[in-house]
């Protein structure tokens, strides 16, 4: 007899061998390391183009060639060049109202997030330049801001197994991810461990357009409003009948930081949530990594204000709450008391990188106002 023995193996021993090649994919998404695992996003979600142009026919303007289009037809980012001649494209309904007439003219927050954590295609060159800008001038925000994205979906784990919430607001959409074990799209973890609907608000047209054809299924619905409004995004949860009930909001990247008085936003909305309510957030720190700062300017001299927080601060923006895991803390280090030791032993190692500290991060729940 020639060749390798081969012994038989049973289904448990393959669901072991599954499990156990699962939890290292989530050590490695807790600890920050996904975006060097991360698939490479290239192609778009076949209804996105569809959707746009269903806004164009609305408000009559002309239907268009841009990128979206091409991607969806079959074409690569390097060969659109992720970007739409002026000539090619009018922007959809609402573009406007962001300041200007081009959206690829303008970078955005959610295209330079996807392109910072995993290589999305949706963005366009200005986006990509601001992006390439940030990661030379700040090296590692990317796995900064994929372990940030991490916490975001342990805090809504750890908001399930607590119970007496059934509802997730995403206040400050991301582009719909591609599929990915690690860090699923934010409704799908919410259906899994809430056991209710996620309700996902933002103003940008862009975005909803991706937002409506790729966040579909498991109780998931897109809502136009301005996140950074506070009196918008609470006639949203009161239009969607929200507003009685304990939610667990979480409040996307770079959402608190592109406003110039969080606190009254962040005031107002724990003022009508009720009690029992859960407000996840990360927040750009001031007084952690110095490459905060930096990253900052890089944002401004884009046209996209971001301002880093104190500890200090960010404890002041939960004023009425009670923080909950191990506090205010950088996202790869927040765990609850349901983390193993062998999880506890691996966040607690120091990170590779400094920058993975360039975040702090909550998980609050509202208890007196």
């Amino acid at each position: 007899m020639t060749g390798r023995l081969r012994l038989p193996l049973g289904p448990g021993v393959y669901r072991l061998i599954a499990t156990l090649i699962t939890t290292r994919i989530q050590r490695r998404a807790d600890a920050g390391e996904v975006d060097q695992r991360l698939p490479r996003h290239t192609g778009h979600f076949p209804a996105v183009s569809e959707a746009i142009r269903d806004d164009a026919r609305q408000t009559g303007t002309a239907e268009s060639a841009s990128p979206v289009d091409r991607l969806a037809a079959g074409g690569s980012p390097a060969a659109t060049g992720g970007v739409a001649r002026r000539s090619e494209t009018r922007a959809p309904a609402g573009v406007e109202a962001l300041g200007g007439t081009e959206f690829d003219r303008v970078p955005g927050f959610a295209r330079v997030h996807q392109v910072l954590t995993h290589h999305g295609a949706d963005a366009y060159a200005v986006d990509r330049d601001l992006a390439i800008a940030l990661e030379r001038g700040t090296p590692g925000l990317g796995r900064a801001l994929c372990a940030a994205e991490s916490f975001r979906r342990r805090a809504i784990r750890a908001a399930g197994r607590r119970g007496g919430v059934g509802q997730l607001v995403v206040v400050g959409m991301s582009y719909p991810r591609p599929a990915d074990p690690a860090l699923p799209d934010l409704h799908l973890l919410a259906h899994a461990h809430l056991g209710g609907r996620t309700l996902y608000l933002d103003s940008d047209p862009v975005l909803l357009a991706h937002g409506r054809a790729g966040y579909r299924g498991a109780g998931a619905r897109v809502v136009d409003a301005d996140p950074i409004d506070a009196d918008a995004v609470l006639a949203a949860l009161a239009e969607a009948g929200l507003r009685d009930r304990p939610s667990v909001v979480c409040a996307g990247p770079f959402l608190l930081e592109r406003m110039t008085d969080a606190a009254r936003f962040t005031s107002a909305l724990l003022t009508t949530l009720p009690v029992g309510s859960l407000l996840i957030l990360t927040h750009l720190a001031a007084d952690l990594e110095p490459a905060a700062h930096a990253a900052a300017r890089q944002f401004a001299g884009s046209g996209l204000a971001v301002t880093p927080r104190t500890r200090a601060q960010v404890t002041a923006l939960l004023a009425g709450t009670r923080l909950l895991g191990p506090g205010l803390t950088r996202p790869h280090r927040w765990h609850d008391a349901s983390t193993t030791p062998a999880r506890r032993r691996l966040e607690d190692q120091p990170p590779a990188t400094t920058t993975l500290g360039l975040f702090h991060a909550a998980l609050a729940e509202k208890t007196d106002r």
